[in-house]
């Protein structure tokens, strides 16, 4: 599996240098939540929320955070998420962890309190593009009703030069490597999803 990983994220690490640059976004943050509601008091078992935009170095934020956290006793391995996307390959790593560690992975928001068992009310969430490559990484996944899954066509753009009318720079659209869509696809049939 590590030289799996190794050959997708240098397919793929072609594409993050490819993808047009977007408004500013909030960096994925994560944060324990403890759930469960009032019957367990102070030994309520925690989750994990995981939100906004997943950057390069999602995976080794997340993985840092776990290590300050394990050895409570009371944190589970179910993480929630919310985000509208992000850098492909940071998505494709921090997946990549969510498998290490069994996780279950499901789009909603955490909220103190709430139950997490069969009567369990979700607070709706989004998972966008590169999004769903961090979710396909669950164990198990779970997407309630009340939220959204969104998959779309993978873009690529190449950066052309600065526009002399603005100071922004010029990306350019183009097709989409083989490559990367062959390291899409074989991370994709790895988490058995179907292409």
């Amino acid at each position: 599996m590590k030289g799996f990983s190794a050959a997708l994220c240098g397919a793929v690490l072609g594409l993050a240098g490819l993808a047009a640059p977007s408004a500013p976004a909030r960096a994925m943050t994560f944060e324990l939540v403890a759930v469960g509601g009032a019957r367990c008091g102070g030994a309520c078992p925690q989750v994990i929320a995981a939100e906004g935009e997943i950057d390069r170095d999602s995976a080794e934020e997340f993985v840092d955070f776990l290590r300050r956290r394990v050895g409570t006793g009371r944190l589970r391995g179910i993480v929630f998420l919310h985000s509208q996307g992000g850098n492909v390959v940071g998505a494709i790593k921090l997946g990549s962890v969510f498998r290490k560690m069994g996780a279950a992975v499901v789009v909603a928001r955490a909220s103190e309190g709430q139950g997490i068992g069969a009567d369990a009310h979700f607070t709706a969430a989004r998972c966008l593009s590169a999004c769903v490559y961090a979710m396909m990484g669950g164990k198990k996944r779970v997407i309630p009703p009340e939220s959204q899954l969104a998959v779309h066509r993978t873009s690529s753009f190449q950066f052309v030069g600065k526009d002399p009318a603005n100071s922004a720079p010029g990306y350019q659209k183009i097709r989409t490597p083989d490559e990367v869509i062959a390291a899409l696809n074989a991370y994709t049939r790895s988490m058995g999803v179907s292409t």
